[in-house]
């Protein structure tokens, strides 16, 4: 989903670390690009978990400094918001929401 969205845009992805057995597995990836109007350079290190079920993953789980992201990415307002309970479901509502508008379009080609 975050590649097929970062197409003609500065988008770089480097992974490492990749663990997996047939039913779970990890790896460490980072994502650096540009955000925003203002083109505010965002390097973001995840630690990413998945469970796998007929080769396919079927749960998914990233870990990373929602905090260091939101300031990279907005600026001083992502600085003083970036942390709270409140920008953080908010961030995960709105990616859940893109994730699942993502899945309906690939079913459908």
């Amino acid at each position: 989903m975050i590649i097929a969205s970062q197409k003609r845009k500065s988008f770089k992805v480097i992974v490492s670390d990749i663990e997996c057995n047939d039913s779970e597995g990890s790896a460490k990836w980072e994502a650096i690009y540009t955000f925003g109007s203002k083109k505010r350079k965002v390097h973001n290190k995840i630690k990413a978990r998945f469970k796998l079920q007929d080769s396919k993953i079927i749960a998914y789980l990233d870990e990373f400094n929602v905090h260091q992201s939101a300031t990279q990415a907005v600026g001083f307002s992502g600085r003083v918001i970036g942390w709270s309970a409140y920008f953080k479901k908010k961030l995960g509502l709105q990616t859940n929401a893109l994730l699942n508008r993502f899945e309906n379009e690939q079913k459908s080609q």
